[in-house]
């Protein structure tokens, strides 16, 4: 073990589960082979976790991280049919935490957590080993549906705590929702395994806030330094223009589609729509005729009559 280790680990010997062996976890010696994930350690409250202690809470996590990710799979069923009902375009990720993830997080936050914090259970306090993301096309959805999601939460019992992570002087945009399950399953046996009070996230965003959020994660959280260097806070400043640029030219693309998709696809109703609707096809060249009779035949034989079946009729020949 590196000096780090020892420095960072005060002397402590802990009893590990019901064997009668001791290990001297800090005191620069080995971890004893006899001992196992699954056995209960002795915890002083209040103090700071080591190496040791990070690596015993993973490897415990890795004996039940299944059920994990059968929540996950859960919450993402939720998810999907919570927004579906608005008909927005999206996407819907889930996972459960990777265990060198993990690893990471209680390491870089060892000072942060306690060792009788994990006493009862995982989650809470790890609020976050399931996990989902709502990725939405466009920004202006983000609050209906977190709205509507904070809404189905709260009225199924569950405890919901909403944070706003749209930091001003960041360029990090997301809201998470922390979600503490009040005991009751989101879906058959979706909690087995798992304490009734486990909590899991939610987060909502922009596809293209997706992207850089994903960028910038891995710089804060995967790299030594955790902070980002000259080059790479250029860049990231670079592509947030440019997917901001993105986004809102998606934005307009797509509400001129829905626009055009409306305009082809609403009925013909009277003559004068009619003559409107052809002289549009024809480049605007002024056509005359009886276009009262003409809708009455068409309505006759096309059903419904609007510009699409009109492109379909002139395609036809």
């Amino acid at each position: 073990r590196s000096k780090d280790d020892q420095h960072l680990c005060p002397p402590v010997v802990r009893s590990c589960g019901g064997r009668g062996e001791a290990a001297e976890l800090c005191q620069g010696s080995s971890v004893s082979h006899d001992i196992d994930s699954s056995q209960v350690m002795r915890y002083e409250h209040g103090m700071a976790l080591c190496r040791e202690d990070v690596l015993l809470i993973c490897g415990q996590y890795e004996e039940v991280r299944y059920h994990y990710e059968r929540l996950s799979s859960a919450i993402h069923a939720v998810l999907a049919s919570v927004v579906e009902r608005r008909g927005l375009k999206h996407m819907v990720t889930h996972r459960a935490k990777g265990k060198g993830s993990l690893d990471r997080k209680l390491w870089n936050n060892r000072e942060k957590f306690a060792r009788s914090d994990f006493k009862d259970s995982l989650s809470p306090p790890l609020k976050d080993l399931a996990a989902a993301r709502v990725l939405l096309y466009l920004a202006e959805d983000v609050d209906p549906v977190v709205e509507d999601l904070s809404r189905h939460f709260s009225d199924a019992g569950h405890h919901v705590e909403l944070k706003d992570q749209r930091e001003q002087g960041r360029q990090y945009s997301a809201y998470h929702l922390q979600v503490t399950c009040d005991g009751r399953a989101l879906a058959d046996g979706a909690l087995v395994g798992l304490s009734p009070a486990t909590v899991f996230e939610i987060q909502v965003c922009t596809l293209a806030a997706h992207i850089w959020n994903e960028l910038e994660h891995d710089i804060i959280y995967k790299q030594p330094s955790g902070k980002p260097d000259a080059a790479q806070v250029e860049l990231l400043q670079a592509l947030h223009g440019v997917l901001d640029l993105g986004s809102r030219t998606a934005s307009r693309l797509m509400k001129h589609t829905a626009g055009q998709i409306n305009k082809n696809t609403t009925a013909i109703n009277g003559a004068d729509e009619l003559r409107f609707s052809l002289q549009t096809r024809s480049g605007g060249c002024a056509l005359r005729g009886d276009f009262q009779a003409l809708f009455e035949l068409l309505s006759g034989l096309i059903d419904p009559l609007n510009n699409a079946a009109l492109h379909d009729l002139f395609l036809a020949g």
